[in-house]
């Protein structure tokens, strides 16, 4: 096995996403991989000029460093959480890891292509396994940002030691200063997102378990694969705008796809436009109050297992799943390999249908109703039912952050709508070779998208001929028996699963229970109770069926559980970190004995409906 290699299995374990973004690097002549004259690695760096960079001196690589360390140590004495921007070949963050070995470190190289360069040419599984290494993240999209900044918002009390490596110092200082312009952005992404989850927890973990059933009995998105190839894509919304885009929505019905963004199949039906498709992944009980007339039930569904299954389950028009990158239940249960494709998570129902359409072969995308703030202080287009007229003037008087709308004023929204409009402009980012055109007048700017009115649109696709409408005869078998026969066998196991938990957790209460005492009259035993507590919490956290499970149901207390985990590494003494135990793993073990009888009844159920 190469470097390279050693170094991507590592990097794939414990940083998917940096991996995923090394496997779509192709390598430039830009940068050229050497020994430094004292022996440690270095990279030349081609510049437009005749005079080439390097990344460190070429001379004295580990005088500069070991200067560097010399000149940050002070900064960074009272800080427990360290951002470090720029990797290079991983000299600072090695001599990092070794002098302060109590801090937890988050990386971001911004440079996916000299990141990929330095995994080939050095040895880094020592940097890549180091348990205080927290987070891995490379490139300069959103996403990457968003890896780095939540697993700080995650673990960090307090404020975080932000350092740069002196080449990007030199180099890197406009997107240096971006990267601290953007964190609030993302923390507060962050606080809305976490507040979503808590709020919902239960309920999405009990729809992706009762749809483990439901997905083996309809279609996955991988059989519609370029199955639109060519034909345009109109993604609808509920916003105000839609009302003006009806008649032409009319039009567009037979040479277009017709996407109906979650409850806008209210005000499409309500005007008389039946969808050719909705796209769902709300999972709360409000969204049955959209399905309850039989005309709606009759469009074909492209859900989430997410998504209410009380609602997919009275749909008759056929339904097709996909998963998102937030879905630890189906990655598990349903074994998602990388032939399934997963939709990248989108706070925004919006998000998850453009990409849904893009991998469907639509190469144009309008958009309808999708104002994401409030003009003219209407919240929802007419034939919006599920939710009532004073509940609606209620959001809108709250609405308290103002976006740039097309007419180049401002719209009142909310801190959540922001969110989504600034998830569903990421996503449109990620397809450069797609068109995207806003079609509404009054709404909020989407960045990425053009501006026109759908009448113009018509006219441009006047001689689009009809494409061959949403059939289902064409669906080929979803999987095959061999897979059907492996997620059976896992999810018939959840109940001993559970059960094996249940013990293991009281095992460890158990010991946690005796921990004072020992600490005072017995250390030896004590530290052996701390070492076999540590020993247990590591089996049950590294089971494949924890992500699936308790992280799901506990996403807030294992939350805080995380955040503390630098204050029990950190304690020395044994009192101490006998009563740290008892504080934080007690608690959480605690918490997880609580939730696991109701961890045991979803299960039960998930388990009666696949068996029936």
């Amino acid at each position: 096995m190469t470097i390279f290699e050693s170094n991507l299995k590592h990097l794939n374990d414990k940083f998917p996403f940096a991996y995923s973004v090394v496997k779509q690097i192709s390598l430039s002549d830009k940068y050229r991989a050497f020994l430094s004259e004292d022996g440690l690695t270095n990279i030349e760096i081609k510049l437009d000029s005749d005079v080439n960079d390097f990344l460190y001196d070429p001379q004295h690589t580990g005088m500069e460093t070991a200067s560097w360390l010399q000149a940050i140590a002070s900064s960074i004495s009272e800080h427990e959480h360290v951002l470090l921007y720029g990797l290079g070949m991983g000299h600072h963050l090695q001599l990092l890891l070794t002098y302060f070995p109590s801090k937890w470190f988050y990386l971001y190289e911004p440079d996916a292509e000299l990141f990929r360069i330095s995994l080939a040419t050095e040895n880094m599984a020592d940097i890549l396994c180091h348990p205080n290494l927290k987070a891995l993240s490379v490139g300069l999209t959103a996403e990457a940002k968003r890896q780095l900044i939540y697993p700080i918002c995650t673990h960090a009390q307090g404020a975080c030691a932000f350092l740069y490596i002196p080449y990007y110092a030199r180099t890197n200082e406009e997107e240096i200063s971006t990267l601290r312009e953007e964190f609030p952005t993302f923390v507060s992404e962050f606080k809305v997102n976490y507040s979503t989850r808590n709020r919902y927890k239960e309920q999405w973990l009990q729809n992706r378990l009762n749809h483990l059933a439901t997905n083996l009995s309809s279609v996955p998105l991988r059989v519609l694969k370029d199955r639109f190839m060519g034909v345009p894509a109109v993604i609808v919304g509920s916003g105000p705008s839609l009302t003006e885009a009806v008649e032409g929505i009319k039009t567009l019905h037979d040479q277009c796809l017709i996407i109906a963004a979650g409850t806008s199949i209210q005000p499409l039906l309500h005007h008389g436009i039946k969808p050719h498709i909705v796209v769902m992944a709300d999972g709360g009980a409000i969204v049955e109050k959209v399905f309850t007339d039989s005309e709606s039930r009759t469009v074909p569904m492209l859900y989430s297992p997410t998504t209410n299954y009380r609602v997919t389950d009275v749909m008759r028009g056929g339904l097709i799943h996909y998963y998102d990158t937030s879905d630890l239940v189906s990655k598990h249960y349903m074994e998602i390999s990388e032939e399934d494709p997963v939709l990248r998570s989108s706070a925004s129902v919006t998000g998850l249908a453009i990409q849904a359409a893009v991998y469907m072969g639509c190469q144009e995308v309008v958009f309808a109703g999708q104002d994401f703030s409030f003009p003219g202080e209407v919240h929802y287009a007419p034939g919006v039912t599920h939710f009532g007229e004073q509940g609606q003037k209620w959001v809108v008087s709250k609405a308290d952050v103002l976006v740039e709308n097309v007419c180049g004023t401002h719209n009142r929204t909310t801190a959540s709508y922001a969110v989504l409009l600034r998830n569903t402009v990421e996503i449109i980012s990620l397809y450069p070779n797609t068109r995207f055109i806003n079609t509404s007048s009054v709404g909020a700017r989407i960045n990425g998208a053009e501006q026109m009115p759908i009448e113009e649109y018509i006219r441009e696709t006047s001689r689009l001929p009809a494409f061959i409408s949403f059939d289902f005869n064409f669906m080929a078998e979803g999987y095959g028996q061999e897979r059907v026969a492996s997620i059976n066998k896992r999810v018939e196991g959840m109940p001993a699963d559970l059960a094996s938990y249940h013990q293991e957790l009281i095992g460890i209460r158990k010991l946690i229970t005796k921990l004072a005492e020992w600490s005072r009259t017995n250390p030896d035993k004590c530290a052996r109770a701390l070492e076999a507590i540590e020993d247990k919490w590591s089996s049950v956290v590294n089971r494949d069926s924890f992500k699936a499970l308790y992280e799901s149901i506990l996403p807030n207390e294992l939350h805080y559980f995380d955040s503390h985990l630098s204050l029990i590494v950190n304690e020395t003494t044994l009192i101490g970190k006998s009563r740290m135990f008892e504080t934080y793993v007690g608690k959480i073990v605690n918490e997880m004995l609580e939730v696991t009888p109701k961890l045991q009844e979803m299960a039960a159920e998930a388990l009666c409906r696949l068996r029936s």
